[in-house]
């Protein structure tokens, strides 16, 4: 699943998934190497879904890594490269 992610502080990034407005939607598993910070995150239908539309709903996350970020890269849990926001949420502060 593509993430979204924001730089909160050295060790806290924040991320953002979009999955459908009924489904939930989580981070599974955070893996931190040298080199990159591998963050995987999966969204789960409901049992029993009722109507919707297929406008997607973002679900935003704290992730708090282990050492600072520093030059390492951010991939999904996929190992592609997520999309760097300059703001939370990536959208500019209203």
């Amino acid at each position: 699943m593509n993430i979204d992610y924001w730089i909160v502080d050295d060790q806290t990034l924040g991320v953002g998934v979009v999955g459908g407005i009924h489904e939930t939607c989580s981070i599974t598993k955070t893996t931190e190497t040298a080199v990159e910070v591998r963050v995987t995150a999966q969204c789960r239908e409901p049992f029993f879904p009722g109507a919707g539309t297929a406008v997607g709903f973002e679900y935003e996350f704290v992730v708090r890594l282990d050492e600072p970020l520093d030059n390492r890269v951010v991939v999904d849990g996929s190992g592609n490269p997520a999309h760097r926001c300059t703001y939370p949420g990536c959208a500019p502060p209203s």
